[in-house]
């Protein structure tokens, strides 16, 4: 809406929308009357009573010209919202014929996600269970946690390398200046062998105690990647029971305003949608409970490898450096 300016007698400007004078500035949207000011009593009986749309502004027309262009915007705006939504591309054969394949794929995409999962199911009852595996997963476990404490502290080591070597340069230039150098070139220095204290107590943290901490760690994130595995499967069964469904009620609208009728589901799709839902979930929910059975396999024979290391450390030094290293 264009808001059109006029003026009273008494110099005052105001709008057909109305905008306020001067002397009452404020338009209080409760009864929609100029007053003096927010928190007065004191109201203009002549200019726009009881109908105010805003307070006044002191240049009247930038108030007219942010007016008329917030109009033409909403203007705009609706005449875009009013637009009819594009036609719907037309039915032909071709289009039914692929509505319906895909209706085809979408259920064989479903059912397979189930037997995934009765096959993933199974192996955790079956395969995972087995001695040779849990040997197999336990020893990956300690190869992985030696591998990491030992690629930490190959980083500690270059680093104190780094730092000894700075402190080596740095004395032997100080050796060589009256008073062994300068204040700050001392400080330095002081700071340097500092660091290197720091280090050496950081590398004498991986030890033996340190492999079996990260063991343990190791093995707590091996058991979360597969309760990880299991929660995608779960997705994928509930992603595919839902194209299943949406792709069966696209192929029925089309081959509906077509005329012709190919039944992929005989007459039974949501019964289709149920059976895959009822098949599945009892599936899921046990093989989520066994990855816990199998994870606490496996941990029992992390432990013994722990077992085992402590027994041979005791004969080398508690928490020796070297120890498998």
């Amino acid at each position: 809406m264009i808001v059109a300016l006029m003026s009273n007698n008494v110099g005052e400007v105001t709008a057909a929308a109305c905008m306020c004078g001067p002397s009452h500035p404020y338009c209080y949207g409760g009864d929609h009357d100029c007053y003096t000011d927010p928190n007065s009593h004191d109201f203009d009986r002549n200019t726009c009573r009881g109908h105010c749309t805003s307070d006044f502004t002191a240049n009247p027309k930038e108030y007219h010209y942010d007016q008329t262009v917030r109009a033409k915007q909403l203007h705009k705006e609706q005449a875009i919202h009013q637009q009819a939504p594009p036609p719907p591309p037309p039915i032909t054969q071709e289009v039914v014929d692929r509505a319906v394949q895909e209706e085809k794929d979408a259920m064989k995409d479903a059912w397979q996600a189930v037997t995934d999962t009765q096959a993933y199911s199974s192996w955790l009852y079956n395969g995972a269970t087995t001695e040779a595996y849990q040997e197999g997963v336990a020893e990956q476990i300690k190869t992985a946690a030696f591998a990491r404490v030992d690629e930490y502290r190959h980083k500690v080591e270059m680093n104190l390398s780094s730092k000894v070597t700075a402190v080596s340069a740095l004395s032997a230039k100080l050796a060589t200046e009256p008073g062994g150098g300068t204040p700050s070139e001392q400080g330095q220095l002081t700071d340097l062998l500092q660091d290197v204290e720091v280090d050496r107590n950081r590398l004498k943290q991986f030890g033996l105690n340190k492999k079996i901490d990260m063991m343990h760690e190791v093995w707590g994130e091996s058991k979360e990647k597969e309760f990880q595995r299991m929660s995608m499967l779960r997705y994928r069964n509930l992603e595919s029971r839902k194209f299943f469904l949406s792709s069966t009620k696209y192929a029925d609208h089309v081959q509906g305003k077509w005329g012709s009728w190919e039944d992929v589901c005989h007459s039974g799709c949501e019964e289709v949608f149920n059976s895959l839902e009822q098949t599945v979930e009892p599936v899921q929910d046990s093989a989520k409970d066994q990855i816990s059975v199998v994870y606490d396999g496996i941990y029992h024979r992390v432990k013994h490898r722990i077992d085992l290391l402590r027994k041979a450390a005791s004969g080398n030094g508690a928490n020796s450096f070297f120890l498998y290293a």
